[in-house]
């Protein structure tokens, strides 16, 4: 990957837009970025403008008439100045550069200002004053190497110019880069320096033997990856020592007439901190040509052989210190190092600007997170979710079981809405509520949680306008009830339960969290074998119990599911089986969209879950904290004892 740095343009890119560039993402040290901020401002906005000329970059433009600050921009934008565009900001005259403008040097990026004739009233009246202004601009550099922007710099840059300092030394960038290591099961964090080029990462890595010491897995940052060094931009490409010691690459096949006598390329080779280079002319038209061709420019630590297997020849360049080798093609002469087989693809070969290099630094191939990755723990996995204040409840509507907080009137007549009960869902204390969390009134259907007895978890009462009221965990019967089973992990049964973040339980509204939706997994209770107003707790979900992860869980041979149907329009949430995987809609009124293709409809179900494993008691209600961990002990020894003959023969 290249990670590139990007700058949204404001305001500062014009009254009129004219760039195009406002509210818009630039990368650093492209020709946006440049002319995304002005290069100049006039300093008088909405200015009673003199007829007359001005001179930019030696281009001559008149106002004319009774000209208006518009005329002005107008005027400058149909001159077409190289790399030079106008606006205004907030009434006043604003140049900009795309950096190819010229004031002195060609493609300096800069902006001249001068007079002629009867110009100084007109630069007058606009607020301008004559000079060259540099255009905005971006550098690489470290804590020692501030550039030189000061107004009273002989570069003095505008404001808008940005400088991306390289290391961590003085607050500047710093890569963090971590290698798992399989044995100790930790995150060992590897030194990442940052260098300008390869070349100069050889010589910092290895500054005595020009790139053989340095061994396989050496990583380091390699800035600008363009390779321009006229016109860098802000990005970084992770870059691996793939090799120990010498350097080597073999091209494809050539024929015994590849070349083109008296034909040349450029060939170069590091050496410690400096390049050695040489223009190759060949001798002749075959692989043994090419090879004396490289021989003959003695180019230190390089040497070059022609390989033979039965009728297949091919060529070999290698460095004998382990640096680099760069081979360049030449206007108007053959793409020698094609015709010599050396193409990017092949091991140790590279493209770059100006033909193909060989190098023994090959692209790092990793994750980035601000986390450290994760991966699935093996089937069978018991994890102990030890916050007994995660709950996530649903309501019996009469028909399916409904997040609690989606508007539903239960059955004593309570209307259960976001915004209206507490924000929180179910409100964690070891004291009686006596308002919601945000401190607003409490309401009829807000639900507690008596964190002061945990041992009876989940020891849940409900507001009723005037007092709270216990529930009753043992009633699995009546409206008043509650049950204890697994019902989901999300809002829609697409994230991974390991990967991906955990779906908040409350505190979002429109489904954005579990209080607010009413999606369920396929193993959820039959609301129709019970009464409107029951609550279910959602022990997959809720923690202070024991969980089982398991490995292909939802599979299409463990739950019956409907195929899919063109002529059917499907909800939210709902299942369908396509060819031998279950898809879940991801939104409402989804007819005639195929699973296979209509990504915005359907998704794959996650089929890995976690089960509660702890399980329940004779009178229904679950186990929980250190009794679920318990249960769990017990149930392993118990089976443990079953299974052993021996340990239950009555000698012992």
């Amino acid at each position: 990957y290249s990670n590139r740095v990007f700058y949204k343009a404001g305001n500062t890119s014009g009254d009129g837009n004219i760039n195009g560039l406002k509210n818009t993402w630039v990368l650093l040290g492209t020709p946006n970025f440049h002319k995304s901020h002005p290069t100049v401002v006039a300093a008088t906005t909405n200015p009673s403008v003199v007829a007359g000329n001005l001179t930019i970059n030696g281009t001559v433009v008149w106002a004319n008439g009774s000209p208006t600050i518009a005329n002005v921009v107008s005027a400058i934008n149909a001159a077409t100045i190289t790399g030079v565009s106008a606006d205004t900001i907030n009434g006043a005259l604003a140049l900009y550069s795309d950096g190819t403008s010229t004031a002195n040097t060609s493609g300096d990026g800069a902006i001249s200002i001068t007079t002629s004739g009867n110009a100084v009233a007109l630069i007058n009246s606009l607020g301008l004053s004559t000079g060259t202004y540099n255009c905005p601009n971006f550098v690489f550099g470290s804590f020692a190497n501030p550039p030189y922007w000061n107004s009273t710099d002989t570069t003095a840059t505008p404001n808008g110019s940005v400088w991306l300092k390289t290391g961590a030394t003085g607050g500047g960038m710093n890569y963090v880069i971590k290698k798992y290591n399989l044995l100790t099961n930790l995150w060992n964090t590897l030194s990442a320096p940052v260098y300008a080029t390869e070349n100069a990462a050889i010589a910092g890595l290895d500054p005595t033997n020009g790139g053989g010491n340095i061994t396989a897995g050496t990583i380091y940052v390699l800035q600008n990856p363009s390779g321009s060094s006229t016109s860098p931009y802000a990005g970084f490409r992770l870059k691996i020592r793939s090799v120990t010691g010498q350097v080597s690459a073999t091209g494809a096949a050539v024929s015994s007439t590849a070349f083109t006598n008296g034909s040349s390329f450029r060939l170069s080779v590091t050496s410690g901190g400096t390049t050695n280079a040489a223009t190759i002319t060949l001798g002749g038209t075959g692989p043994a040509d090419f090879v004396s061709a490289v021989l003959s420019a003695n180019l230190p630590n390089l040497t070059a052989a022609v390989n033979t297997n039965g009728s297949i020849t091919t060529i070999t360049l290698t460095h004998l210190l382990g640096g680099n080798i760069y081979l360049s093609t030449i206007a108007g002469q053959p793409n020698i190092p094609t015709q010599a087989g050396f193409t990017a693809g092949l091991t140790n070969v590279y493209s770059y600007s100006a033909g193909i290099f060989i190098s023994g630094f090959t692209y790092l191939s990793y994750t980035y997170n601000v986390e450290q990755p994760v991966a699935d723990p093996s089937n069978g996995t018991l994890w102990y979710y030890s916050d007994p204040t995660v709950i996530d409840i649903m309501i019996n509507d009469g028909t399916n079981w409904k997040g609690y907080q989606t508007g539903v009137t239960d059955a004593r007549g309570y209307s259960l809405t976001y915004g209206t009960l507490d924000p929180n869902g179910v409100i964690s204390a070891a004291i009686a509520p006596t308002t919601q969390t945000d401190n607003t009134s409490l309401q009829a259907g807000d639900l507690w949680l008596n964190t002061s007895d945990l041992e009876n978890w989940p020891n849940l009462s409900r507001w009723n306008g005037t007092s709270w009221v216990a529930l009753d965990n043992t009633d699995h019967i009546s409206q008043n009830g509650v049950i204890f089973a697994d019902a989901r992990w999300d809002t829609s049964g697409t994230t991974d339960p390991i990967s991906d973040n955990e779906t908040p339980v409350a505190g979002i509204g429109s489904g954005g969290s579990l209080i607010t939706s009413n999606y369920l997994d396929l193993d959820a209770p039959n609301p129709a074998l019970y009464p409107r107003g029951m609550l279910l707790v959602n022990t997959r979900r809720s923690g202070y119990n024991v969980k089982r992860y398991v490995q292909s869980y939802f599979e299409s041979t463990a739950f019956a599911v409907n195929a899919w149907s063109a002529t059917t329009t499907y909800l939210a949430g709902q299942k369908v089986l396509y060819g031998s995987n279950i898809y879940v809609s991801l939104q409402g009124s989804n007819t005639n969209q195929s699973p296979s293709s209509a990504t915005t409809y359907w998704s794959p179900l996650t089929q890995s879950a976690w089960v509660t494993d702890s399980g329940l008691k004779d009178d229904g209600t679950p186990y929980a904290g250190h009794q679920a961990q318990r249960a769990i002990i017990v149930a392993a020894m118990n089976a443990a004892i079953e299974a052993n003959t021996e340990i239950r023969e009555e000698q012992f």
